[in-house]
């Protein structure tokens, strides 16, 4: 399978949260060399302002920066129902073992330190957009799907089960 049989860039946004300009604009030249759509946060309260109002594909984010940094940002996803789904990559100098594992145990889905390599970097994001896009595919449409996912032990499903049950 070749890099362009795997996920294709869509229309909708990955939003980059990083408080230097320079690493910003250096993440979105590399993402946009891959056809992805950007958009740029300074600070993870500016970025949960975002992601709640233009609901991007996947969220970038620096974990040291102001007004709420990216461990927080992750937290406040994962704890709300409607962005606990999007893929969330932290990207940061702080390699610590112990760092890491704060990241890991606030919901992130990978955690990249710096520097990094843009194909680390691509690989990462492709493969956790074709994860969502399989979710996305095998769970749509039939009665032994909807079987299938009441047994998975994930709480956001059992949630949005719920919620759609509560709602029809």
């Amino acid at each position: 399978m070749s890099h362009n049989d795997i996920i294709q860039p869509s229309s909708v946004p990955i939003l980059i949260v990083e408080d230097n300009r320079t690493q910003a604009e250096y993440l979105r030249y590399i993402l946009e060399k891959e056809g992805y759509p950007v958009m740029l946060s300074t600070n993870g309260k500016e970025a949960l302002n975002l992601v709640n109002s233009n609901h991007p594909r996947l969220i970038l984010t620096d974990v040291m920066m102001p007004e709420m940094d990216g461990i927080e940002l992750c937290r406040n996803m994962r704890d709300n129902f409607d962005t606990s789904h999007l893929p969330l990559i932290l990207l940061t100098a702080r390699a610590e073992i112990e760092d890491k594992i704060a990241a890991l145990k606030a919901g992130a889905d990978s955690y990249i330190p710096k520097p990094f390599h843009p194909e680390h970097l691509r690989v990462r994001i492709e493969k956790l957009l074709e994860v969502r896009e399989n979710i996305r595919n095998r769970f749509a449409g039939s009665d032994d799907r909807m079987v299938m996912l009441k047994e998975l032990p994930d709480p956001f499903f059992h949630k949005m089960l719920a919620y759609i049950d509560e709602n029809i």
